[in-house]
């Protein structure tokens, strides 16, 4: 049984990624460890050329893909155009969230950035990620989004989005997240039309002992509870 470990490290978003021995490292002081899930010899389905080039989906449920190979640079590769188009100031798009049709738990997996002059609509710039962006949850959650449920009969991953850096107003109930889905055609036509450096995506990397963020949520994405509110205190107000 092979685990592929992926060093990521995110205190500085904009620094490269530098391939060693299969794996991608970011550069910075410390590095944390993402255990990305076991290598299963996954069914795959076509490879896109285009945006997400050389990328190659898993196509069978129960299984995670590792992140390392071409879909390790490509993941890379699209960290790197996330912290290019933030240090060209265009704004964060939308946070994304991957769930499995039939579980009511919506796990955060990371934020998506277009350059909106090459790209105006966010939900194309979505839409252009969505198989890489389930792949990616299979790998971050390989328990939850590639496990006993995911092969059950009509299970399916699903991705959800919220406006960007919501994720107070997501644990507090106050929003509702919305679902972006399109036909593989359609993908596939903006895989051949978007720029490579006109999307990029941050994934979600977790630090030693972290559970995740994730949310319950109806089918729909609405709350199940009534929000609430959470004092945040300026540390005048705690007298620090």
């Amino acid at each position: 049984m092979w685990f592929v470990w992926v060093l990521l490290g995110l205190l500085k978003v904009s620094e490269a990624f530098i391939p060693s021995n299969g794996c991608f490292w970011l550069r910075k002081s410390t590095c944390e460890v993402l255990h990305a899930g076991k290598g299963f010899g996954a069914a795959e389905g076509p490879t896109f050329s285009g945006y997400l080039d050389g990328f190659t989906p898993s196509t069978k449920a129960g299984e995670s893909k590792k992140l390392g190979g071409t879909y390790g640079r490509i993941v890379a590769s699209k960290l790197e155009a996330f912290a290019a188009l933030k240090e060209n100031k265009f704004p964060i798009a939308k946070d994304v969230y991957c769930r499995l049709s039939n579980d009511d738990t919506f796990w955060f997996i990371g934020k998506v950035i277009h350059d909106t002059t090459a790209l105006p609509k966010t939900e194309d710039a979505v839409a252009v990620l969505l198989p890489l962006l389930k792949e990616y949850g299979r790998t971050l959650r390989p328990l939850d989004l590639a496990g006993p449920k995911s092969v059950q009969a009509g299970a399916h991953l699903e991705i959800w989005t919220a406006l960007p850096n919501s994720e107070m107003d997501t644990v507090q109930h106050k929003n509702t997240l919305q679902r972006v889905d399109a036909p593989e055609e359609a993908v596939a036509l903006l895989n051949r039309s978007v720029p490579k450096d006109a999307v990029g995506f941050e994934p979600e990397v977790y630090q030693g002992g972290e559970d995740g963020f994730r949310v319950k949520r109806n089918s729909d994405g609405s709350p199940m509870k009534a929000p609430i509110e959470v004092n945040v205190k300026s540390k005048d107000e705690m007298g620090m």
